[in-house]
């Protein structure tokens, strides 16, 4: 539907959400009247939210299973595994197998999906 803008917003694009997962999309573009100017239109969307249609494939259960195991770990590190795996962090600048890690949850991640964990050795 079309909307008019309140005085001194020339135009608006984007999306915002609302309750229960909807969105309203806002979509400001240029269209040619009849007599040959261009004129500014501005239409308001109302978007509901993507329903999925299929099961989740046996893939995507072990990718989710996976996901939850390495969350898992990474939860119940103690705080010497936590500092060891910050210094090998920083000593790699951050990288892990040719990928930055701005935070070092997503490291601790990539190393446990790789299976190159830290063993707990205790004296």
């Amino acid at each position: 539907m079309k909307c008019t803008l309140m005085p001194g917003i020339k135009s608006i694009s984007g999306a915002m959400n609302i309750a229960n997962g909807r969105q309203m999309v806002f979509k400001t573009f240029k269209r040619k009247a009849a007599d040959g100017t261009t004129k500014t239109e501005t239409r308001v969307y109302m978007m509901d939210r993507k329903k999925r249609t299929k099961p989740l494939s046996k893939e995507e259960q072990n990718a989710r299973l996976r996901f939850k195991q390495a969350t898992d770990y990474f939860k119940a590190l103690d705080e010497w595994q936590r500092a060891e795996y910050h210094h090998q962090w920083r000593a790699d600048k951050y990288c892990y197998n040719g990928k930055k890690y701005a935070m070092l949850r997503g490291y601790i991640i990539a190393r446990f999906y790789n299976g190159d964990l830290i063993v707990n050795c205790e004296l």
